[in-house]
C-alpha cells in the first residue's frame, strides 16, 4: 500500500497542498460550523475530537447516501415564462409557402448555373 501511495504522490502534477485553495477554504468553513454548533467546548481535546468525528461522518459515502436531502420548494412559473416555454404554433400553409419559395430559388440558381455553362 505504501508503494501505491508513493507512486501517486510522485506522479502528481502539483504538490498535494497546492491542488485547490477553494477546497481548503470550504473545509475551514465547515470546521467553523462544526466547532460552533456540534462540538463540546469544555476541553480543547474534546472539542477537536468532536470536530474530527463530524468530519469523518461528513466524508463517509455510506452515511451520506443514507441521509435524506431537504426537499426544495417548487416555485410556480409566471404566465410570460410559460408562454416562452411553449412550442410555437406553425400553420401548415406557412410551412408550405416557405418550402415553395426556397425550392423555387434553388431551381433558379440551378438554371442560371446551367445557362452560364452553355455560354
Amino acid at each position: 500500500m505504501e508503494s501505491s501511495s508513493e507512486e501517486i504522490i510522485q506522479d502528481a502534477v502539483l504538490p498535494i497542498g497546492q491542488m485547490s485553495e477553494d477546497a481548503q477554504e470550504a473545509c475551514n468553513q465547515f470546521f467553523a460550523i462544526y466547532h460552533l454548533n456540534f462540538a463540546r467546548k469544555n476541553y480543547r481535546q474534546k472539542t477537536m475530537e468532536d470536530v474530527f468525528k463530524r468530519f469523518l461522518l461528513a466524508s463517509d459515502p455510506y452515511i451520506s447516501s443514507c441521509r435524506k436531502l431537504p426537499a426544495k420548494p417548487m416555485k410556480s412559473l409566471s404566465a410570460d415564462t410559460i408562454d416562452l416555454l411553449l412550442s410555437p404554433s406553425i400553420d401548415a400553409e406557412e410551412v408550405l409557402e416557405s418550402t415553395d419559395c426556397s425550392s423555387a430559388s434553388e431551381t433558379e440558381t440551378d438554371v442560371d448555373a446551367d445557362d452560364l455553362a452553355e455560354n
